[in-house]
């Protein structure tokens, strides 16, 4: 006989708290009285516990003898456990791919230039062979219809050198065929669009790689816009890539079927997200479920949202209950001392909020990260269904990552939609030719971004006027005022509006956007001016003018700023990286310590100071990647393209069409609160990303 306890909380001095998170849920629960003994207890108190009843259960022993006994099977349990870990390293999803040959030939006089892509031509592994030759191919048809310049196909293969041998380091350190994953994703992408789902210009860091695009997963050709290949992916980060690619949400539960008949049912599975009792979801969580003899039925709604809306936000993050109540000087935050006071009117109500700010409330699928899984889904995973039936994992993300699962994010746009639909339309009314164009030879014909004519006046006239319904990116209040504003006049212009609307300015400074508008407007001598009122040297005033004359004066984009710090603050690729995942990921505890470490390479604090307020502070909120602003960039030029080439009213009836919801197979994202009884409580169209 061994005793353990049911673990609901703690200690027995929580139970207050438990009480009331459980009275501020709705439905019926089990009343407290349940819920006395479920803690963790020491073995003091299971002896207390069990010795009055004891006595009766063996007449040859006594309670204590009896309970010691106990105590001593259950702790030769515990000695009996072993650690063991579920961690291994990930796996790679395979496809089955054409079987190439080994051959060098036309390769002969270049092996000693390319010998990486040389070596993987004559690879024993067809996953290798398979991404080069599909590579190589790619390209010299590029070559032949003249999209890639005859006279730039050497730098092409150059580039593909680099890439491949990225690749393959990588892969080498991980144990596994890297390639294998891009032909995975190759594969998949042609099946998105068989299921009827455009595929969007790519997303992120992976279109600043050429064999991506080479392979059809993005769309940009990386030379030709200037797209950093070291983003994505480079030697000092030996981990697996990560595609983001946007697809159409009336297609995605098509396309999770097609891929679950290929790999099986569990073969796709989306992964499992789970959300918490934030600063203000706390006040208002400990608001319902207090309870006094003044507050019997809990603190009233109005006064729960006052107190909650005192709750300061800096950069878009809420600050937590401890720096309410204590402050925080690293941060320079003093306590908010209204909120003490209101607070304090209701006895134990802080020690509630304290205690349930950060608690796991709520579980969810992730809005587009799926694993797929091979043969036996089981040796890396688990799973569990959400009310709807939909099987999702067990793990979040990053536990599944360690257990050894590989994740693709498959997102969805409206955008993606509005297009089809457009085609749609255009193809009914036999508005395109041919007639019989499929949906991916219409797109490749008129909206892939390196077919479409961005030197069309029509394209700039139009965003400036604001007058196409429902742009990608600039159809918001923010979105059209500063595309009126800015008024771009081709891809990388847009694609600095696109980023510039996204930049937070410290309270009381100039914001990115006017000071953008200020120095285009008053020319760049303006910026050369402010750097020499502020005594830079020379050499740092040419550095600043390299890396921020082309968006006036302003950094706001991610690459920008690694560049900027590798070049003038001497940070290597590596330290460049994880100054962009603090800034980009918002960790906002890392900032000061990313600030000591710019400022200790500089002389001089004014010059450190200067360097830190442009290149760096603009994009402490939020700032957009240049990988990944550009192709969102040419979603929207592909909308007023369609405008421009073909009677509006296509456009616009296929945007009334989506935005009424009435295409089939739109799944709403369910979300469940965990500790509803019988999980009934549902809190829909919220996403907690990781």
């Amino acid at each position: 006989m061994v005793v353990g306890t049911d673990a609901h909380y703690l200690t027995a001095a929580d139970r207050p708290i438990h009480k009331a998170y459980l009275n501020s849920k709705e439905g019926e629960r089990e009343i407290d009285s349940f819920y006395k003994f479920t803690y963790l207890m020491s073995s003091d108190e299971v002896f207390y516990l069990m010795e009055d009843f004891a006595d009766d259960w063996d007449a040859n022993k006594s309670g204590h003898e009896i309970i010691n006994w106990i105590l001593d099977n259950t702790q030769e349990i515990q000695n009996k456990i072993t650690d063991y870990s579920l961690e291994r390293k990930q796996i790679i999803p395979k496809v089955e791919v054409t079987n190439y040959p080994k051959s060098l030939s036309g390769w002969f006089e270049r092996q000693e230039k390319y010998p990486i892509l040389c070596h993987l031509l004559m690879s024993d592994n067809d996953q290798e062979r398979y991404w080069v030759n599909e590579c190589y191919m790619s390209l010299l048809e590029k070559m032949y219809d003249k999209s890639i310049p005859e006279s730039k196909f050497e730098i092409y293969l150059n580039r593909l050198e680099i890439e491949a041998d990225i690749i393959k380091d990588i892969g080498d350190k991980l144990d596994d065929c890297l390639f294998a994953y891009f032909n995975t994703f190759k594969h998949y992408i042609d099946l998105f669009w068989k299921c009827g789902s455009i595929v969007g210009p790519g997303r992120g860091s992976a279109t600043g790689f050429l064999s991506n695009y080479l392979l059809g997963i993005t769309q940009l050709d990386p030379i030709r816009w200037g797209l950093p290949y070291w983003r994505f992916l480079n030697k000092e980060r030996a981990e697996l890539p990560d595609i983001d690619i946007d697809l159409a949400p009336s297609k995605r539960p098509s396309i999770f079927s097609a891929i679950r008949k290929e790999r099986g049912p569990l073969g796709l599975v989306q992964v499992a997200t789970f959300g918490t009792e934030g600063t203000k979801q706390a006040i208002l969580t400990a608001c319902r479920g207090y309870r006094s003899d003044e507050c019997p039925d809990g603190i009233e709604v109005d006064e729960a949202q006052y107190m909650s809306s005192l709750i300061p936000q800096e950069r878009g993050f809420l600050w937590p209950i401890h720096d309410v109540i204590y402050g925080n000087e690293e941060k320079d935050r003093k306590p908010v001392t209204t909120f003490i006071k209101e607070v304090k009117q209701y006895k134990g109500l802080l020690e509630i909020i304290e205690y349930i700010e950060g608690i796991i409330n709520k579980r969810s699928s992730h809005a587009s990260g799926v694993i797929l899984y091979g043969d036996d889904p089981y040796e890396t995973a688990s799973f569990m269904r959400t009310p709807s039936g939909d099987l999702i994992t067990c793990y979040d993300l990053h536990k599944a990552e360690s257990a050894g699962d590989t994740k693709y994010d498959f997102l969805v746009t409206e955008a993606s939609d509005k297009i089809i639909t457009c085609y749609q339309l255009l193809k009914k009314d036999k508005q395109i030719s041919p007639v019989d164009l499929t949906l991916r030879e219409f797109y490749n014909k008129y909206l892939h971004p390196e077919v479409i004519d961005t030197t069309d006046q029509r394209i700039w006239d139009h965003l400036a006027a604001g007058d196409v319904l429902d742009v990608f990116q600039f159809s918001t209040g923010v979105g059209l005022a500063i595309a009126k504003r800015l008024k771009p006049q081709d891809p990388m212009e847009m694609t600095a509006a696109n980023a510039m609307m996204r930049l937070m300015s410290e309270k009381g400074k100039e914001s990115q956007q006017d000071r953008y508008y200020r120095i285009q407007h008053s020319g760049i001598k303006v910026f050369d001016d402010e750097m020499r009122a502020q005594h830079l040297p020379e050499d740092l005033i040419i550095k600043m003018h390299k890396h921020c004359d082309k968006y006036y004066g302003c950094c706001p984009i991610q690459e920008q700023m690694m560049e900027i710090l590798m070049d003038v603050a001497s940070f290597t690729l590596g330290e460049a990286n994880s100054a962009r995942k603090i800034v980009a990921k918002k960790q906002m505890s890392k900032i000061p310590q990313l600030k000591e470490q710019v400022f200790s390479k500089f002389d001089n604090e004014n010059n450190a100071e200067y360097f830190w307020e442009v290149a760096i502070a603009p994009q402490l909120g939020y700032a957009f990647s240049l990988n990944h602003s550009l192709p969102y960039s040419f979603v929207a030029i592909q909308m007023i393209y369609l405008v421009i080439h073909f009677n509006p009213i296509y456009w616009d009836t296929a945007c009334l069409i989506v935005n009424s919801g009435s295409l089939e197979d739109n799944q709403e994202e369910e979300i469940v609160d965990i500790y509803a009884p019988e999980g009934d409580d549902l809190a829909n169209g919220v996403t907690f990303e990781d």
